[in-house]
């Protein structure tokens, strides 16, 4: 739902299982994911807090609830949608050197795991209509789209082994 005026959070809060399939991690990994970010499994969870963490503003165009809502996507699923392999896309990220207009993951959860915003994932398949949807999405203040910024790295990294 979208954050009208004052209102700060839509009405009903996620479950940690909802919570843990949009971050594309099981139960061993999501208890991990809580420790690292300092949520209780108890606590109140919104979208708008699961956005803020991968870099994107609490309050979204209504037009782009549902797809921001959308799991966010694993390397394999990123591969098989542009017709590479995971290894190709692996070593992209290994070596922060990606094509134009393709993005870096929205979030590192582990050395192995990188997760992409789906639609960022279409802009750089199918180009202008999935750009501009893309660049629409609003970021926190001071953080551009990574289509945008060209970086290669990530959002937010949980990875112990990346500084």
């Amino acid at each position: 739902m979208i954050i009208q005026n004052d209102q700060r959070r839509g009405p009903e809060p996620i479950t940690t299982r909802e919570a843990q399939a949009w971050l594309c991690i099981g139960p061993d990994k999501g208890r991990d994911f809580w420790e690292t970010q300092r949520w209780s499994t108890h606590q109140e969870l919104f979208w708008e807090d699961l956005w803020m963490l991968i870099g994107l503003a609490p309050c979204q165009p209504s037009a782009f609830i549902e797809e921001l809502k959308r799991p966010l996507w694993e390397t394999k699923k990123v591969a098989e949608y542009i017709s590479k392999t995971p290894k190709v896309v692996a070593a992209w990220h290994k070596k922060s050197t990606y094509p134009t207009g393709f993005s870096s993951p929205a979030l590192v959860v582990g050395p192995r795991k990188k997760l992409w915003l789906p639609i960022e994932v279409e802009a750089y398949r199918h180009g202008q209509h999935f750009t501009q949807i893309a660049k629409s999405i609003r970021r926190r203040r001071g953080q551009e789209s990574p289509r945008l910024r060209q970086t290669t790295e990530p959002l937010v990294t949980l990875d112990p082994l990346t500084e």
